[in-house]
């Protein structure tokens, strides 16, 4: 666990100081910038955690094309490390629909943007070698920027008229 970390830190670190160096050249204003950088850690970490891990020798490489198949397997099993991964897939996208809708991106741009991210990891782990291609693993990423995407919506319908 504190190896990912690392790893989170060290690729999302990474990009955060790219877009910092780029945002600095463009001279774009503070709140750009801020929100460029923090988009740019969080898309690090992301691809860091999820394409550069080690392969366990003999590990068992699949490929699921069959939407919700590996989770409807996964639910009736009732094993705790699935539903674990589960939640993770969910959750680390979470952020992702936060920062898409606080960036003002409409429904169908962060669905296409999750979307197409989500299908660059999948594919990105077979050419890699580093992982299996779900399409399971898609659907849940983007339930779980949908997730944050309408929970930040909530939060910004209420705070407008509250204030």
């Amino acid at each position: 666990m504190t190896t990912y970390l690392i790893k989170m830190l060290l690729g999302g670190s990474v990009c955060g100081i790219g877009a910092l160096i780029v945002c600095l050249i463009k001279k774009y204003q503070a709140r750009k910038l801020i929100y460029i950088v923090v988009l740019s850690v969080y898309a690090g970490a992301i691809l860091t955690l999820t394409l550069w891990r080690s392969v366990t020798p003999g590990m068992e490489r699949h490929f699921n094309l069959i939407p919700f198949r590996e989770i409807i397997s996964n639910l009736r099993r009732e094993i705790y490390y699935h539903a674990l991964t589960m939640l993770v897939n969910i959750g680390m996208f979470i952020p992702f629909g936060v920062l898409l809708k606080i960036g003002k991106l409409n429904i169908k741009k962060t669905l296409l943007i999750c979307f197409l991210s989500s299908l660059g990891i999948e594919l990105i782990q077979v050419i890699l070698n580093t992982g299996s291609f779900d399409i399971d693993d898609i659907i849940l990423n983007v339930i779980g920027t949908l997730a944050g995407f309408f929970l930040t919506a909530l939060f910004m319908h209420i705070k407008q008229h509250k204030g």
